[in-house]
């Protein structure tokens, strides 16, 4: 219960900061893109569906990793 507690502490937190951009990807763009390798970052992609709670809260959460770790990283989201 207390990491809960934690987590949405930490995501009520990152709210309120600026955000980056998250790349939007599909079937084939996740193929081409991610699986592919192409790039020369890692990948974190965030699967979610838009009616969810759970990711709606977790979506800026990724947004500020974006922020502060996108030249490092690709971030990008997949509406599963």
């Amino acid at each position: 219960m207390k990491k809960y507690l934690y987590l949405f502490a930490l995501i009520t937190l990152l709210q309120t900061f600026t955000f980056g951009e998250i790349i939007e990807l599909d079937y084939d763009t996740f193929d081409a893109k991610v699986q592919a390798g192409k790039g020369d970052k890692p990948w974190f992609v965030l699967f979610y569906a838009p009616w969810c709670g759970h990711c709606k809260a977790m979506k800026p959460v990724l947004e500020r990793l974006d922020k502060d770790y996108g030249e490092q990283v690709n971030f990008g989201q997949v509406n599963w």
